[in-house]
């Protein structure tokens, strides 16, 4: 359920394979956050036409803390948002 309600959230059929491998790399590392029978190192395989390659595990290391790193920041900005821009307004307007 949680993987669905992300990819549901973030899939679009525009992307391509590297796009996806990122995209697989933050769902199996949100999910081990929520679902305690998912967990451990996250092995990605990539699928093509004619060929079949294990991404590197440095890869994907360095992909989610990259992701990390984002989103990090845009939860500070929302929460910014959130706690001081429309909170104010609302308040306002009582």
């Amino acid at each position: 359920a949680y993987a669905e309600f992300l990819l549901e959230k973030y899939y679009d059929e525009q992307i391509n394979v590297n796009q996806a491998v990122n995209l697989t790399a933050y769902v199996i590392s949100e999910v081990g956050k929520m679902d305690p029978n998912v967990g451990g190192t996250i092995d990605i395989i990539k699928i093509m036409k004619d060929s079949i390659e294990n991404i590197d595990k440095k890869l994907i290391d360095k992909i989610l803390n990259e992701l990390n790193d984002k989103i990090n920041s845009m939860e500070k900005n929302l929460k910014d948002y959130l706690f001081n821009n429309i909170v104010q307004e609302n308040t306002k307007k009582e």
